[in-house]
């Protein structure tokens, strides 16, 4: 709850030693372990940490073999952290992972991995190729089974930008402003 309250401080703290009790308890669950470790490299990511976020990411991926889902949101978070570490490539090459693993589990809910990389699409100035991306987020919106973030505002204010600045659409870009 700490991560959704934005309280990241307190979630990192509660994070490592969720990870220290599972390799201490159940060093033999590899998927717990690998849990264990997304959450932790993820809140170090969003404190900041981002070298040390990515690496704990990385030391992830090997106990999630088994874990589809959990390996793809791995893959969303690395990406993240590639972005803020400035590593163009890394981050979409982990975004195209997520991707190819969401093609073969249409059940997972793609809401967060359309609007990152809509949104990093437009931090990069693809607004084009931003715009279906976040239509795509937006569209999600109805079906609440497949929404994993309601940020539903950065959706709308990065289409808004997309519109204006990539297609000159000063009218959609209207329609998203709020």
């Amino acid at each position: 709850l700490y991560s959704d309250w934005k309280k990241y401080d307190k979630a990192l703290t509660i994070f490592r030693k969720s990870t220290r009790l599972a390799y201490q308890y159940s060093p033999n669950d590899a998927d717990l372990i690998g849990r264990s470790l997304n959450n932790l490299g993820l809140s170090l990511v969003h404190n900041s940490y981002f070298s040390s976020g990515l690496d704990t990411l990385k030391l992830a991926l090997p106990h999630l073999r088994e874990n589809k889902y959990e390996t793809y949101t791995t893959y969303i978070n690395m990406a993240m952290a590639y972005d803020m570490l400035n590593k163009e490539d890394s981050c979409f090459a982990s975004i195209q992972k997520a991707e190819k693993i969401l093609s073969e589990n249409k059940k997972f809910p793609a809401g967060r991995l359309y609007l990152y990389k809509g949104t990093l699409f437009v931090k990069k100035g693809l607004y084009k190729e931003a715009i279906p991306i976040l239509e795509q987020y937006v569209n999600l919106q109805s079906d609440p089974s497949k929404i994993y973030s309601t940020d539903i505002y950065g959706a709308y204010n990065n289409l808004s930008k997309a519109y204006e600045l990539g297609l000159k659409d000063y009218k959609q870009a209207l329609l998203y402003r709020n």
